[in-house]
């Protein structure tokens, strides 16, 4: 009996399985064809062949399946670089790459996190995500290399991972040909080397002046 009881429940969370994936792909497919706000539950258990009773065993509404599927993906994502904070100083190059190829592995929940649906709340909630686990990886960098910062790391996180999600964004709308790979290489150079580099123009005699809000000619190489 205890066998046959093990067996029926093993084939019951299969099955649980099955349902709740269902209903995730069918939300994440339908919000990408027709947007968060026109997409109904109705919409969403015709979609996955799912009874609505089953929808709302697993979920509150489509708000609380979205939270549900932004919160997996930003766990998945930290326990794939969280390791990488503790591999030297040059760790930061491989965080990067797991960023990228992250979102190259999971492209539709990622165009679906950086949507705008729910009012922009889940994609405000993944940058959250970045940016803490950001700091946390850029206050290692500081600690392993002996540097002295700057600019304060939470700053220095912030103002990275909201150009994470920018490059994000224009990838997977504008050049999807592109691979995960190409694009770490590329927010790697400009993490690393800066606009300045990236537009060709470092060394060509421009500083901050004392204010720090103004680009001048460097005296040293003008003259």
């Amino acid at each position: 009996m205890v066998i046959l009881y093990d067996s029926l429940m093993a084939q019951e969370d299969r099955r649980v399985r099955r349902s709740r994936q269902a209903i995730r792909e069918a939300f994440v497919s339908l919000v990408l064809e027709h947007g968060f706000d026109a997409v109904s539950v109705e919409d969403i258990v015709r979609r996955a062949d799912v009874a609505r009773a089953t929808f709302y065993a697993h979920f509150r509404d489509k708000n609380d399946l979205l939270t549900i599927i932004v919160a997996d993906l930003a766990e998945d994502l930290s326990e794939r670089y969280a390791p990488l904070a503790s591999t030297g100083p040059v760790f930061q190059g491989a965080v990067v790459r797991v960023l990228f190829r992250h979102a190259d592995q999971h492209r539709p929940l990622y165009r679906l996190m950086l949507s705008g649906a729910s009012e922009g709340r889940a994609r405000a909630a993944y940058a959250r995500v970045i940016a803490a686990g950001v700091e946390r990886v850029f206050a290692e960098v500081v600690r392993v290399n002996g540097g002295v910062p700057r600019v304060a790391p939470a700053v220095v996180a912030t103002a990275w991972s909201g150009s994470h999600l920018a490059l994000l964004e224009w990838w997977l709308a504008e050049a999807p040909e592109r691979t995960g790979d190409e694009m770490a290489v590329d927010a790697m150079r400009l993490l690393i080397n800066g606009p300045v580099w990236a537009l060709g123009v470092e060394g060509k005699g421009i500083v901050l002046d004392e204010s720090g809000f103004t680009a001048q000619p460097d005296p040293a190489v003008a003259g």
